[in-house]
């Protein structure tokens, strides 16, 4: 049976390899609640909004050499790699997906050999509790005003955050657009930009909460704000307000 690796890709996409004796050894997660009893009467009630908080990994395993000098670079190679955070992978995984770790907490200290074996254990914070494809998902493509636009993310565990790019590609000006998620409640996100030109491009990243118009803020000039998000079902539906354009919805499925 192979052994599971793990690695991190830092944000400059430099990976270390952990030891193969490395290994997660905790990936709990719980939801937000806040209990509060009912004055004068038995029980209480959970006034949380029952998200997935913030949650820990615990990364476990020991750093071994031949001698002083070769340990020495193997620890200072592991103290950068998770000093950096980055991109959690576990090697052979079902799913090639990653989880953003960041906020290392180490335990380190020798044992066995002295200076030639060191306990390596550190906690990793996510501040986004899910692991992620690593494969972009996408859709979408030329919309003209009244269009509805379907993707599929009935893979994912729960719903999730897209970054969605509007493309002024069709020979025409955009002053307004709309956005309506048919498929989370109707909730709209409405954008007046007069500046929205031929040519331009805007995106907005639900996951970011900004909204830029060829490369610069112009989160100014939206008028209702819901950012859209994309439930786990086949067909999650938006639909398209607007003067024609390029319309591409792209999102990574999410698993707890």
């Amino acid at each position: 049976m192979a052994i599971s690796v793990l690695s991190l890709v830092d944000a400059d996409g430099n990976t270390y390899t952990f030891p193969a004796d490395f290994y997660l050894t905790s990936d709990s997660w719980g939801v937000t609640s806040n209990m509060k009893n009912i004055p004068f009467a038995h029980g209480g009630r959970d006034l949380g909004d029952g998200f997935i908080e913030a949650r820990t990994f615990l990364v476990e395993g020991a750093l071994r050499a031949d001698t002083e000098a070769l340990l020495e670079t193997k620890v200072r190679a592991w103290r950068k790699a998770v000093l950096a955070g980055g991109k959690l992978y576990v090697s052979g995984d079902v799913v090639t997906r990653y989880i953003t770790i960041r906020g290392a907490v180490v335990d380190s200290r020798y044992i066995g050999s002295y200076k030639l074996e060191k306990t390596a254990n550190v906690s990793f914070l996510c501040e986004y509790p899910f692991w992620e494809d690593n494969t972009l998902s996408s859709g979408g493509g030329v919309v003209t005003d009244g269009d509805d636009v379907v993707v599929d993310n009935s893979a994912s565990d729960t719903f999730v955050l897209p970054v969605i790019t509007i493309e002024a590609d069709q020979s025409v000006d955009i002053p307004s657009f709309l956005l309506r998620s048919l498929s989370d409640g109707g909730s709209i996100f409405e954008y007046q930009d007069p500046n929205f030109k031929q040519g331009d491009t805007v995106i907005i990243d639900s996951k970011a909460g900004t909204v830029k118009r060829n490369g610069n803020s112009t989160i100014e000039y939206v008028t209702q704000c819901r950012f859209p998000r994309l439930q786990n079902m086949v067909a999650h539906t938006i639909r398209y307000e607007g003067a024609n354009a390029t319309l591409t919805v792209e999102f990574r499925e999410v698993y707890l």
